[in-house]
């Protein structure tokens, strides 16, 4: 079984241990470290039986865990990456996988060079609502895929180490790829807006596809719906909407346009269902695969590749701001 540092002990990281203790409680983990510089964070750790407290990461360089999760402030990830897999230590590292693309192909070759698994922490491929939404388009349940929106909305105090982009939209920008069998855009742009500091605070993206567009909105200064998060998928034979705080469900509408000659059209009305699926949770699912994975092939469903193109797509949204026009996505 394996050995797991987890790095960061932080809101998500705190969620992190809760899971790697339920992992761990159902014999796939042998043992769980974790690492915060804060000794009052870890304080009621040291309660905790049969989990070791570390307050340096460097010193789990030397350790025998085999596997880390890395849930520190964005800008330490990819220093802690790379020094851990210059060890042979298989990691995953929260989204974004860095701060930029450059840092992203580093990571990526030290991987391949030291053989250590690189896995980014892209939660919504592991979502059962939007791997049922991928399974079902492939399926061709929806017809062609005109449409994607996801709206992600709340009111909180902004992060000063990066703007909506890259802490919310870079989910938007991998669930679109995912959901139509990881296709790239062909051009991108993003209007943002910046009123209480030096990142954005509010971001309208656009994503255009070769026969899809989707359209992201993203806000810390919206409260007009709480905290809300929602996907709505059109196709030319139905349209679905994802509550993505209800992973167990899919509200289905099969209403559409139907061409009846050149020009003429009629609304077929087929009334809404809802699909019903297995609850797991999405960073239950993440973590596990994480594991199995990192003590198999290390086929990651979120490897270095595709955190490195979920950064380069939100630093070419930052470029259609900047230069008011849509940028071009290449291979």
């Amino acid at each position: 079984m394996s050995k797991i540092a987890l790095v960061g002990f932080g809101y998500w990281g705190k969620n992190h241990f809760k899971t790697l203790k339920k992992l761990k409680d159902e014999g796939i983990i042998e043992k769980i470290t974790v690492c915060d510089l804060n000794k009052n964070a870890l304080r009621n750790l040291e309660k905790e039986d049969e989990i070791e407290i570390c307050y340096d990461w460097k010193k789990l360089l030397t350790s025998d865990i085999d596997l880390v999760s890395i849930v520190s402030p964005t800008p330490l990830h990819y220093e802690m990456a790379k020094e851990f897999m210059l060890r042979g230590k298989d990691v995953l590292v929260e989204k974004p996988l860095a701060m930029n693309a450059n840092e992203c192909d580093e990571l990526i070759e030290i991987s391949e060079k030291a053989g250590s698994g690189l896995m980014v922490g892209h939660i919504f491929r592991f979502h059962p609502g939007v791997v049922e939404l991928r399974n079902m388009i492939r399926k061709g349940d929806f017809g062609n895929i005109l449409n994607i929106f996801i709206r992600r909305q709340t009111l909180r105090v902004p992060r000063k180490d990066m703007g909506v982009l890259l802490a919310l939209g870079i989910h938007e920008v991998d669930i679109a790829c995912f959901l139509l069998n990881e296709e790239l855009p062909e051009t991108i742009y993003a209007d943002i807006n910046s009123y209480f500091g030096n990142a954005e605070e509010m971001a309208l993206i656009i994503q255009k596809f070769k026969n899809t567009t989707a359209y992201f909105y993203e806000s810390w200064i919206d409260p007009s719906k709480g905290k809300f998060r929602e996907l709505t998928l059109i196709g030319t034979n139905g349209t679905a909407s994802l509550n993505f705080s209800e992973p167990d469900r899919i509200t289905i509408h099969q209403s559409y346009l139907e061409r009846k000659q050149e020009e003429n059209f009629s609304v077929v009305n087929g009334g809404d269902f809802i699909v019903r699926l297995e609850y797991s949770e999405p960073l239950y699912n993440e973590l596990k695969h994480f594991i199995e994975e990192s003590n198999n092939k290390k086929n990651y469903h979120s490897n270095g590749y595709v955190g490195k193109r979920a950064v380069e797509l939100i630093e070419k949204a930052l470029l259609s701001n900047k230069q008011q026009t849509f940028i071009e996505v290449k291979n």
